[in-house]
């Protein structure tokens, strides 16, 4: 279900090889009788499972898997807070985690966009120059990116975020609504997403790349709140477009999916006109240019589902 960031002209890649030591995202389990707090809980223990052994990974090999796998990691761990801000808005110790983590992953994406880029170019036979800067911008990424990952102020965060979590006092200041059925918390948090997502369609040909990036924010929101949240909503199954058989959550999921395919490619557009005029490349530049006709079509994908949370 998971789309690998990237794809479009210039930062198009294969699949990760099978033998890749990256770590994938795990099914989330959570009780169907679990309360809010227990939910986030589970929901925080996946993302932290997710994000350690590819972190590891990464410092130890630099292979470009683990650091796709921890940059999606730490991303989910952002949207569950955002998902959960019912819970955590108030919460200053929570915000200021969620901030600080923004801020200190920043020099991750031009390593991950530079790894993407790199692959296509070895892929397709670039020129041995053009692979040159990019190898060489990709040395300078990489040593920015463990800096950030080395730093006394990224193994601070995850101290401040271990006692946050086990905290005894954890959530105290919202206990009635932690201590709720889950589903309290989760159908609010997916419908907001679903809802601006929705709201969104009579301007998708006019708005901007901003806005359009923006919603697609909202999109990856909802899906990671479909993957999180799916065992709590006991909703029958469907078949995907391979025939496997998946709960509804899931292939809500994957329809999300499909919309940040079709929205993501114009940020992949516009980040690859800036590598190929920062890195003065001249191979590989006749990627197709993307349109407005497929993220309306992907959009009309997701309209068309029934919102499993509003099914009681």
């Amino acid at each position: 279900m998971e789309r690998v960031p990237g794809e479009g002209p210039l930062l198009s890649t294969s699949t990760a090889p099978i033998d890749s030591p990256a770590t994938k995202s795990a099914p989330v389990v959570i009780p169907a009788d679990a309360t809010a707090g227990e939910a986030i809980q589970v929901a925080i223990d996946a993302c932290l499972a997710h994000f350690a052994p590819n972190q590891a990974c990464w410092l130890e090999q630099e292979h470009p898997d683990c650091l796709h796998q921890t940059r999606v990691s730490t991303r989910r761990l952002r949207a569950l807070f955002s998902l959960s801000r019912r819970l955590v808005r108030d919460d200053r110790v929570a915000m200021d985690i969620k901030a600080r983590l923004r801020l200190i992953l920043v020099p991750l994406g031009p390593a991950r966009d530079l790894d993407v880029a790199l692959a296509r170019a070895r892929d397709e036979g670039w020129s041995a120059a053009d692979v040159d800067r990019l190898e060489r911008a990709r040395t300078k990424a990489y040593a920015e990116a463990r800096e950030a990952l080395e730093s006394t102020a990224w193994v601070q965060i995850w101290s401040d975020f271990a006692r946050w979590r086990s905290a005894p006092t954890w959530l105290d200041h919202v206990a009635d609504l932690r201590d709720s059925p889950a589903r309290v918390v989760t159908d609010a948090a997916l419908d907001h997403r679903y809802r601006r997502v929705l709201h969104a369609g009579p301007w998708l040909r006019s708005m901007s790349d901003h806005a359009l990036h923006r919603i697609r924010i909202e999109g990856k929101k909802l899906r990671y709140g479909c993957e999180f949240f799916d065992t709590l909503y006991a909703a029958g199954a469907v078949r995907d477009e391979d025939g496997t058989e998946v709960s509804v959550p899931l292939h809500f999921a994957a329809t999300v999916a499909g919309l940040q395919d079709a929205f993501g490619l114009f940020n992949d557009h516009a980040v690859a006109a800036e590598l190929r005029e920062r890195l003065g490349l001249v191979s590989g530049g006749d990627g197709p240019v993307p349109t407005r006709a497929d993220c309306l079509a992907a959009w009309a994908e997701v309209a068309a589902l029934e919102p499993f949370w509003r099914i009681v």
